[in-house]
C-alpha cells in the first residue's frame, strides 16, 4: 500500500505541473523531442539511485507485517506436525527474506540487534556521503565543462524556489513521524530534518536532481538552435 501511495504521488507531482505550464507559458510539453533528452538521463539516475539506497537499507517503505503462523500448522518432512507451541509464531527464515525484493523486505533490526544503526563518533552516514556528493557532481560539471551560465540565472533560482514549494508538503507527508510512509535508517542520515521530519539529505537530493535536468534542458535547446 505505501509503494502504491508513493507512486500516486510521484503522479500528482506530474500533473501539477500541467497548471504552470499553461500559466507560465513554458511551452514544456509542446518540444516532447527535447524533454526527452532532458528526462531520459535524470530518470535513469533517479531509478538507480533509488536501486542503489533500498539495496544499502539507506531507506525503505512501511510494508504490511503479514498475520503469525503457528509453528505446528507446517508439516514436518515426515508429514507429522510440528512439535513446538501452537501458540509460538513461525519466524521466516533467511533464505525466504533475502529472496524478497529490496522494497519488501522489513525495515533493519532495531538497535539491540547485531547491525548498529548508529554511526560511530565522527561517522559521516553514506547517503549523506551520496547526496553531498551528487550537489558537487553537479555544480562542478556546469561550472568546470558545460558551462552554461545557468547557475547565474534569476530564472534559475526562481525555478529551485517553486520546486521547493512542491517539495516541501510532498516530502513532509511521506517522512511524517506520526504515518510514515518512507522511513530512512538512522546511521545513513545526519538525523537533521527540517522542516517537520524532512531529512536535509532529501533537499541536496532534490538540487541535484533539479539542477541536472534544467542543465540538459538548457543544452539540449542549444543543440537544436545549432542544428
Amino acid at each position: 500500500m505505501d509503494r502504491l501511495r508513493y507512486l500516486l504521488v510521484l503522479a500528482a507531482c506530474l500533473a501539477v505541473t500541467l497548471p504552470l505550464e499553461a500559466g507560465l507559458g513554458a511551452r514544456v510539453y509542446r518540444r516532447p523531442r527535447r524533454l526527452l533528452t532532458t528526462l531520459a538521463p535524470v530518470v535513469a539516475l533517479f531509478v538507480l539511485w533509488d536501486l542503489a539506497a533500498t539495496a544499502r537499507g539507506h531507506w525503505w517503505f512501511s510494508p504490511a507485517s503479514p498475520p503469525a503462523r503457528p509453528c505446528s500448522a507446517s508439516p514436518s518432512r515426515s508429514g507429522s506436525s510440528s512439535s513446538s507451541s501452537p501458540s509460538a509464531p513461525c519466524s521466516p527464515s533467511k533464505s525466504s527474506a533475502a529472496a524478497r525484493p529490496p522494497w519488501a523486505r522489513p525495515p533493519p533490526p532495531p538497535p539491540s540487534a547485531p547491525r548498529s544503526l548508529t554511526r560511530p563518533a565522527g561517522a559521516v552516514g553514506e547517503y549523506t556521503v551520496a547526496a553531498v556528493a551528487a550537489c558537487l557532481a553537479v555544480v562542478g560539471l556546469e561550472l568546470g565543462v558545460w558551462r552554461t551560465g545557468l547557475l547565474r540565472s534569476g530564472r534559475y533560482w526562481g525555478t529551485l524556489a517553486i520546486s521547493l514549494l512542491f517539495m516541501v508538503p510532498v516530502d513532509g507527508w511521506l517522512t511524517r513521524a506520526d504515518a510514515t510512509v518512507v522511513h530512512y535508517a538512522p546511521d545513513a542520515i545526519t538525523g537533521l530534518r527540517v522542516p517537520w521530519d524532512i531529512p536535509v539529505e532529501d533537499y541536496a537530493f532534490g538540487y541535484a536532481l533539479i539542477t541536472l535536468t534544467l542543465l540538459l534542458w538548457v543544452r539540449a535547446g542549444r543543440g537544436a538552435a545549432d542544428a
